[in-house]
């Protein structure tokens, strides 16, 4: 009896260890580790945290990641990432600690794409306003300051222990940099904002310098009353789209005031032509404009803000 029961034990202890290697064969693949760093060469700042995707770049390693990619956050430090099969990857990493950017087409690394959300401030003019500056263009907010890392072809072994892997992380946006000299009273105004027309709406990720789509973005402005000086920066995806060989700029300033709004319609497509889409810096610097905000407080046509009515002033600037 004890005979036929060590038999059949043994004959179940076999049946597993062939099942499991059967199965280790067809669907169980080899896990390893990869400790990733990051290099800061190529930025201005460092960012907080990453969402890091790997994507199978071989037939073979699609077979193994059923999902279509691996995806992890990490922080800006050394971290060990796990459980991911042997095979061929292309990475592309970009930062998370931001309110405005939308990441989208995750699962296609080919068409990840950055974007921000319409402009939702109560601050807007009027839609008759808009369209006829901005040919009905919807209204769009800057983005925050957004990098992204990318690296073909890695290979990850079967190895004990982990492998290294280290991003370079550079810039998805231009930094713009704007004065706007000549413009007397600024104590008046309750709240100044800013709108650009003609510039990229979303950008590539996993390629540098690709933009889609074009937009204009409305931005705050900050202002010294001393220097009769309306300036600022803010970010963009790109001067303009790279389906468009050039496109025409006009930069108005927006004036909220006691009694009375106004805007200033600029055309600086001369100053922003001067750079090309892989500058990632463009400075716009806009001569006296000889306006004083104080004259447009009171008298005929003053009216209730709420009514949300703006006059235009039409200044002719030579560039």
């Amino acid at each position: 009896m004890k005979n036929i029961i060590l038999t059949f034990s043994m004959i179940a202890a076999l049946t597993v260890c062939l099942s499991s290697c059967d199965w280790k064969d067809l669907e169980d693949y080899s896990s390893n580790s990869v400790l990733l760093d990051f290099s800061w060469e190529h930025v201005d700042s460092v960012p907080r945290s990453f969402r890091v995707a790997f994507y199978p770049a071989d037939d073979d390693t699609r077979v193994k990641v059923s999902q279509g990619r691996l995806v992890f956050d990490v922080y800006n430090g050394p971290s060990l990432l796990t459980d991911i099969p042997a095979g061929r990857y292309n990475i592309t990493a970009w930062n998370t600690n931001t309110g405005r950017e939308l990441i989208g087409n995750v699962d296609d690394r080919n068409n990840l794409l950055a974007s921000t959300g319409a402009y939702t401030s109560g601050f807007m003019p009027t839609p008759h306003i808009l369209d006829s500056l901005y040919s009905v263009q919807t209204v769009y907010d800057t983005p925050e300051y957004l990098v992204k890392a990318n690296e073909e072809m890695f290979n990850v072994k079967d190895l004990v222990g982990e492998q290294r892997l280290t991003l370079h992380p550079d810039s998805m946006v231009v930094e713009v940099s704007y004065k706007v000299h000549g413009i007397a009273g600024l104590g008046v105004a309750r709240e100044i904002k800013g709108v650009l027309n003609n510039v990229a709406k979303t950008r590539f990720a996993a390629f540098d310098n690709v933009t889609k789509d074009t937009a204009t973005v409305m931005f705050d402005c900050n202002f010294s009353q001393n220097d009769s000086l309306v300036y600022g920066s803010f970010y963009l995806f790109g001067i303009r789209p790279s389906e468009l060989a050039a496109a025409g700029h006009k930069l108005t300033l927006f004036f909220r005031l006691d009694e009375k709004n106004i805007f200033v319609p600029v055309d600086v497509t001369g100053l922003i032509e001067r750079y090309s889409v892989d500058d990632k810096k463009v400075f716009i610097d806009i001569p006296d404009l000889g306006i004083d905000l104080r004259k447009y407080i009171s008298g005929v046509g003053s009216f209730d803000v709420d009514v949300n009515d703006w006059k235009d002033v039409d200044i002719d600037i030579p560039l």
